[in-house]
């Protein structure tokens, strides 16, 4: 089953503390579990963010535009070295 949601923020900190504060909650409900019955929510969840650079608005929902937890991660947070080589 594939479920969508879909949230706007203010800010970019907002939308970083945001991801940080429910990935925190998914991935310790995943870790309660024993091990025949973890979604592993980290594997599976994607992010898309349609104010990227990278984000192909004409197929919003392209696998191209869907990021795992760790590279989600850094393309939200400004300040990982992965943003540096941009400014």
């Amino acid at each position: 089953m594939t479920t969508k949601m879909v949230i706007y923020f203010d800010c970019d900190q907002t939308r970083l503390d945001f991801f940080e504060d429910i990935s925190e909650l998914i991935f310790w409900n995943d870790n309660q579990r024993d091990e025949d019955s973890r979604r592993h929510y980290k594997d599976k969840i994607t992010f898309a963010f349609p104010d990227l650079d990278s984000f192909d608005s004409l197929q919003p929902d392209a696998l191209g535009n869907r990021l795992n937890y760790s590279k989600a991660y850094i393309a939200i947070d400004l300040r990982h070295p992965a943003h540096w080589m941009k400014k």
